[in-house]
């Protein structure tokens, strides 16, 4: 499901997700240990699981907030 990348000193976790529009998407998060990289790996793939996964979205908080 999810991947762990070494990055010269830096660690990335790869996942592929489902977007608002139906559309398969690539998504890389970066952190400086592979001890938090495992952590967010676990939680990715937890939530994937468990079907409480909430894809990224490209809405503002300021947008988030006036529809509020």
């Amino acid at each position: 499901m999810a991947s762990i990348i070494k990055r010269k000193s830096k660690y990335s976790v790869v996942y592929y997700y489902i977007d608002s529009e139906g559309e398969k998407r690539q998504r890389w998060e970066s952190f400086d240990s592979h001890k938090d990289a495992l952590k967010r790996k676990s939680e990715v793939e937890f939530k994937i699981i468990e079907g409480t996964f909430i894809p990224p979205t490209k809405q503002k908080v300021c947008d988030l907030a006036a529809a509020q």
